[in-house]
């Protein structure tokens, strides 16, 4: 298996222990109960729930926001030059 496709396979199984964790373990009644309604401020704690626990997965697969992702290794692209580069130019 390529490594474009091994990080795709990685990031999606983080991203979905992650929404699993937000949405189940971690949500409390309070949430659930309030989090479809519109300007609710339960929808802003859900999501900022989702924000901050996607720090930590995008960290393990080397595409964090800002600075952090040129200091992480990369697998390169099929051009042969390195994602991260790509994205830091």
């Amino acid at each position: 298996m390529s490594p474009a496709i091994t990080l795709l396979l990685a990031s999606l199984a983080l991203f979905e222990v992650k929404h699993f964790l937000c949405d189940f373990v971690l949500q409390t009644a309070y949430l659930y109960r309030h989090k479809g309604i519109y300007g609710h401020p339960a929808g802003f704690i859900h999501a900022g729930l989702h924000a901050l626990n996607s720090l930590p997965a995008m960290l393990l697969i080397g595409s964090a926001p800002g600075p952090l992702r040129r200091t992480i290794p990369m697998p390169p692209s099929p051009g042969g030059v390195a994602i991260a580069a790509m994205v830091s130019s």
